[in-house]
């Protein structure tokens, strides 16, 4: 793997870590009223990622052999990594990185 994919990589991973840490819900918030609509991201992110794995072992081709598709797909990750801090910071305090709803900070 380049650099270029590797340090996008890195980028994102640190950044999900970071936002996991640092904007957790308290104890104050209400967390038992999101209708557990964590549980149903948690199952389709886990159904999506078997499927699309099973599907890459055992249908293996290649979409593209352009290097631009590579560096489109690394540019759209980069491009939400940025959306999604845009969007955090303009949450402010109402964010969490767990579904709750957050009473007033």
């Amino acid at each position: 793997m380049s650099l270029i994919p590797l340090t996008i990589y890195t980028f994102w991973f640190a950044s999900e870590i970071l936002i996991n840490r640092l904007m957790r819900s308290k104890m104050q918030d209400q967390s038992g009223k999101d209708k557990n609509s964590l549980a149903l991201i948690w199952a389709t992110i886990i159904i999506g990622m078997t499927l699309s794995i099973t599907i890459a072992i055992r249908y293996p081709f290649s979409i593209s052999t352009s290097v631009y598709a590579i560096y489109l797909g690394l540019f759209l990750i980069l491009a939400g990594v940025i959306f999604r801090a845009v969007i955090v910071k303009s949450l402010g305090a109402f964010f969490t990185a767990d579904v709750t709803i957050r009473g007033k900070p």
